[in-house]
């Protein structure tokens, strides 16, 4: 698999970012810290943009991709450990007011 295009796209994403693009103030305003209103379980699926499909922006929701946006039921076992402390974060110290749980049709993860 050729790998330049991919490594070309992330150069020119980078650049669009730095001091003087148009996309510095944007960069600059949520730098120092995060402040989502909605934590957000998505799927894996690269097709699916998470925060796209609800309509926010990628500041706005602390998104976690998991197989079809999964969430494990409380308990013992690596990804319910995993995911309370993915909880505590958002919840106790970013302190978000909602949890979206957000599938799709047709995954392919």
């Amino acid at each position: 698999m050729d790998t330049s295009c991919v490594r070309n796209r992330i150069a020119a994403h980078n650049r669009l970012c730095h001091p003087g693009s148009m996309r510095e103030a944007k960069y600059l305003a949520v730098k120092d810290a995060q402040q989502p209103q909605l934590m957000l379980f998505a799927c894996v699926d690269a097709r699916v943009v998470p925060h796209e499909m609800l309509g926010v922006g990628c500041d706005e929701a602390f998104t976690v991709r998991r197989f079809a946006a999964n969430v494990p039921p409380y308990g013992s076992g690596v990804a319910a450990k995993e995911t309370e402390a993915q909880l505590t974060f958002a919840l106790d110290l970013l302190q978000i007011p909602a949890v979206v749980v957000a599938g799709h049709s047709n995954c392919g993860a």
